[in-house]
């Protein structure tokens, strides 16, 4: 009879010590948003490399774009 009390206050024990560590368990809470910065940067990174890829633009003494 010892056992068994022994042993249910053990697993309810557990249970709520589990309880309130899972939350410091999870360390992805913000991926959908990490995703969507990275899709942004991503964009942003392409056209910047599309506009610098354009050859009939160079430096010049005057504008910057002047042919």
């Amino acid at each position: 009879m010892m056992e068994i009390i022994c042993t249910t206050i053990f697993v309810v024990a557990f249970l709520v010590l589990a309880f309130f560590i899972k939350k410091d368990l999870y360390c992805y809470e913000h991926e959908s948003d990490i995703v969507r910065e990275l899709d942004a940067f991503d964009k942003n990174i392409t056209e910047i490399n599309d506009l610098t890829n354009i050859p009939d633009y160079q430096l010049g003494s005057g504008h910057l774009y002047k042919k």
